[in-house]
């Protein structure tokens, strides 16, 4: 039986953590394009759901809805954007409501900004699964 050597997916965005991304998903471009299209498909609906719970003063729901969104975001390499969004779950732990409205603020526009960014690699590893799967 003949061997196929496939050249591993590269993640060359720089706004991405790409050194993360690769060790993430070492080998394994199915399982990136499945977390990115996850990222694409569902942060800004959990974003909403994150402002209304802000909004109703909803502790625990604010709790969920951050934690689901900073999941979404390690998945596609926004390491900077997870840094706000830890910080954003300490502080719904707090009861910092000031804290908490300042960090959502701060964590949409990140998204906002770098969605561009995320949209690229996973229309390239859509072409990368087309061409080798």
């Amino acid at each position: 039986m003949e061997t196929v050597n496939i050249t591993p997916f590269q993640f060359i965005h720089k706004d991405l953590d790409i050194t993360y991304l690769h060790v993430l998903y070492d080998r394994q471009p199915d399982y990136a394009y499945d977390m990115f299209e996850i990222f694409l498909t569902q942060t800004d609906r959990r974003l909403e759901m994150l402002k209304t719970a802000i909004e109703q003063i909803d502790w625990p729901q604010i709790f969920l809805q951050v934690h689901q969104v900073r999941t979404y975001i390690c998945a596609v390499g926004l390491t900077k954007s997870a840094g706000i969004a830890a910080e954003l779950e300490l502080n719904c732990k707090n009861k910092e409501q000031e804290a908490v409205s300042r960090l959502f603020d701060e964590l949409s526009g990140d998204i906002a900004r770098y969605r561009g960014a995320v949209q690229e690699e996973f229309h390239r590893l859509e072409a990368y699964i087309s061409q080798h799967f």
